[in-house]
């Protein structure tokens, strides 16, 4: 293949092919990490904030919880309820935020339904507090005891809120070791193509240096031996042309020169 094609020329083909090999190692590269940096934005930005998030609501639950108790123990004290009150109030509007942020985060119809279940919840234990609240101010419910019991029918509400909170959060979570296990995959499998594609280069530019070495050394050995046997006296070896490059040049050269020294010799001997 090589021998019709000058020897510079073999030269910048070999010198491309190896460039080419190169770049295909780089690219295989860049697409393999590419697709690695994609899987863990997905990975930090959004399962992680999602377990986050629903992880803060749940505990804006337990504030609630724990402010709607303190709420009623104070029954008499306005002045405390009323700082309760502030703080239960807080606590609403966090989760209420929370539970907002989740609706921009989320993308499954399943995490759609669990938090509106959620908000169903929220809304229905709000309604009960509210009611409850009323009563005790209207002097309805005039002990802390009346008016834990009568909460009672609706703490279900924020104990189930809470209860998927949690759920949603640990799903998240659980995803997210899911997406590092395919992400440290996506690692190996860009790292076992690079190597691939390295030694496909190495092998490649291997093969075209032993081709390129044989079709200059092979004939240049050939002609160094002739050119032996002709400063020994030796004229009756025909020289032979077998490359079409300047490597051919030369042989038919070193075959001209053989053939006029025998002519030489011949018409020396008659």
């Amino acid at each position: 293949m090589f021998d019709k094609v000058k020897i510079g020329t073999r030269f910048h083909i070999a010198l491309g092919l190896i460039a080419l090999m190169v770049i295909a190692v780089a690219v295989s590269g860049y697409l393999g990490l590419q697709h690695v940096t994609q899987t863990s934005e997905e990975v930090l930005l959004r399962d992680a904030q999602i377990a986050e998030r629903a992880l803060s609501a749940r505990a804006s639950s337990l504030q609630l919880r724990r402010y709607e108790k303190d709420y009623f123990l104070n029954i008499g004290a306005p002045e405390k309820q009323a700082e309760y009150l502030e703080k239960w109030k807080k606590a609403y509007d966090d989760l209420t935020q929370q539970l907002t942020d989740l609706d921009g985060m989320i993308a499954s119809q399943k995490d759609h339904d669990i938090l509106k279940a959620m908000r169903e919840d929220l809304t229905a234990y709000d309604a009960g507090f509210t009611k409850v609240g009323a009563a005790v101010r209207a002097g309805t419910l005039a002990t802390p005891q009346a008016a834990n019991l009568e909460i009672t029918q609706y703490k279900n509400s924020i104990r189930r809120m809470e209860t998927t909170a949690g759920a949603l959060g640990g799903e998240s979570d659980y995803r997210m070791r899911e997406r590092m296990k395919l992400l440290t995959a996506d690692v190996k499998d860009t790292n076992i193509q690079m190597t691939i594609a390295a030694l496909l280069a190495v092998a490649v530019a291997l093969l075209m240096g032993t081709r390129l070495s044989r079709s200059v050394t092979v004939p240049v050995q050939d002609m160094v031996s002739v050119a032996r046997r002709m400063a020994a006296g030796d004229l009756s070896s025909p020289v032979q042309v077998t490359a079409h490059d300047e490597m051919g040049e030369l042989q038919a050269a070193l075959k001209a020169i053989n053939e006029r020294l025998a002519r030489g010799g011949h018409a020396a001997a008659s």
